[in-house]
């Protein structure tokens, strides 16, 4: 059942991949359609915030590609993988913050970029140990198989609904309540 699990992990990974690819188009659209120095209520350059934004969002397109390593490390029994990627990230970005601070002008793009390409690398850093201990759960373009991809699209689409359900009936408890 190995290529099985092969076919999965790359389903997963190359479809995450696609979706990640219009979330990045949109963030680029959408960035170029608003006054950030209006919606931010401040006066850095507009050309920094657009810059920033667009960065961020980016860069969380690119970690929302990556994201099913926390899946695959509690698929393996090994839950302090992403506790580890949480811990690596969290350093990474006190590191970069403090090297910005101390060794380059402070600029809101940077921050937004070593922040957020903080949670990418400790992810990649991670992911590259555990499949290279865990070869046949690498994920490989030969292996996407359509089928799966809407298998687990059904499956992921039925366990979003269930959350939003939730998060309606925690709410309205606490609307009844008060």
């Amino acid at each position: 059942e190995k290529s099985k699990v092969k076919e999965y992990v790359s389903s997963t990974f190359f479809s995450l991949s696609m979706i990640s690819v219009a979330i990045a188009a949109v963030v680029l659209i959408v960035s170029l359609l608003f006054d950030w120095q209006a919606v931010m209520n401040t006066e850095l350059p507009e050309t920094e915030l657009l810059f920033g934004f667009m960065v961020t969002g980016l860069l969380f397109a690119a970690n929302f590609a990556i994201s099913f390593l926390n899946q695959t490390f509690y698929a393996y029994q090994r839950p302090s993988l992403s506790s580890l990627v949480i811990f690596l990230s969290n350093l990474f970005a006190v590191v970069f913050v403090l090297v910005i601070s101390i060794g380059l002008e402070e600029n809101l793009v940077l921050v937004a970029a070593s922040y957020s390409s903080s949670q990418i690398l400790s992810r990649l850093l991670i992911g590259y140990f555990f499949f290279k201990r865990h070869d046949e759960a690498a994920p490989e373009i030969g292996y996407f198989s359509l089928s799966r991809a809407r298998e687990i699209l059904k499956l992921g689409s039925k366990f979003f609904i269930i959350q939003i359900a939730a998060i309606v009936i925690f709410t309205t408890d606490n609307m009844i309540i008060t």
